[in-house]
């Protein structure tokens, strides 16, 4: 299957920043001529520099593409060595790294919680349009939860099918085939890896600076908060005022809360960017909502009884939303 081309996902992230669930919010058109941002390993750490024979990112990842240069094992670890920089700087960690060779060996999605698997191709093809000259590169998978494996083809669409160029085009990937795609498309000097990525809360890192080239190094962390009960942002709720930002269709913020004090308590919420409907909820320890407010003309408030010291949960989203050019921004203040 295709999923849906939208602006967030289609042209704000490439198979890299699919996997590792990093967007671009800047402007669409990179380098004045309408091409699509891509995140490149590495670019979202500041220890760049630190590289071997380093001059700027994207020479060196063109160096370790380059036909002449190119080993099948440097490469690999190379860029894999750009990958760990970048999920440490998130805050998150690259773990179990293996070369799974039988079907057997690859891990069940119900295996883990909070970490996702992601696999990692390196190889090339050969070019027709250039003497059938040898092109090299990479490209990410990342495991879905019923075992089947997506991923996004540059600007293209995400998907869960093949890359193509292999016997059964079209094959929807899984655990049991996926190492028969492996050489799809990069089936000179294929090499490749699994890994584990285990990442904060805050699970989805938003860049939101011009992204000129892969040298920049601005980004932000989109959410400080999961969209689990599971991964929830812990927040103590006495009197306070926070602001939030729903940065995707579909997004949803969910705090774990407390309060020092009993009795009742005034939620209110207003939001940014000439307003936008939002729902508040807050749940009890169980995921029952207990109290909420649905704002649509983007501000609203609710009474609820809270007990001292009791876990809760509170819920914030946006229904309908459609418009990515600027984020969705919130505040709750809490009385």
């Amino acid at each position: 299957a295709f999923y849906a081309a939208t602006d967030n996902l289609q042209y704000r992230s490439n198979c890299y920043g699919f996997a590792i669930r990093a967007f671009y919010t800047g402007a669409l058109i990179i380098n004045n001529n309408n091409t699509p941002y891509k995140q490149q390993p590495g670019e979202f750490t500041p220890n760049k520099a630190n590289l071997p024979n380093y001059s700027s990112l994207g020479s060196y990842i063109a160096g370790l593409l380059d036909e002449f240069n190119y080993d099948s094992s440097n490469t690999l670890l190379s860029i894999m060595d750009l990958v760990e920089l970048d999920i440490d700087t998130f805050g998150g960690t690259v773990s179990g790294k293996a070369k799974y060779t039988s079907v057997s060996q690859i891990p069940s999605a119900s295996d883990y919680s909070n970490r996702r698997l992601v696999l990692l191709v390196t190889g090339g093809h050969n070019d027709p349009n250039d003497g059938d000259r040898p092109v090299y590169d990479f490209h990410f998978y990342v495991q879905n939860g019923d075992n089947t494996w997506s991923h996004k083809p540059g600007s293209s669409c995400a998907r869960n099918i093949c890359l193509g160029g292999c016997s059964n085009p079209g094959s929807t990937l899984t655990n049991s085939n996926i190492l028969d795609h492996l050489s799809d498309e990069y089936y000179i000097g294929t090499n490749y890896i699994f890994f584990w990525i285990t990442l904060p809360a805050n699970v989805e890192n938003i860049r939101n600076d011009d992204g000129r080239n892969s040298s920049n190094t601005t980004y932000y962390f989109g959410d400080d908060c999961g969209n689990t009960l599971q991964t929830a942002g812990y927040k103590q709720i006495d009197t306070s005022i926070f602001q939030g930002k729903i940065d995707y269709i579909g997004d949803i913020d969910i705090f774990s809360v407390t309060r020092s004090l009993g009795g009742l308590v005034t939620f209110s919420v207003t939001t940014g960017n000439g307003g936008f409907p939002i729902t508040v909820e807050v749940m009890d320890d169980a995921g029952t909502t207990i109290g909420s407010v649905s704002a649509s003309s983007g501000s609203g408030s609710f009474n609820v009884t809270l007990t001292r010291g009791k876990l809760y949960y509170l819920k914030i989203f946006a229904p309908g939303q459609t418009a990515f050019e600027e984020l969705k921004e919130y505040q709750v203040i809490i009385s």
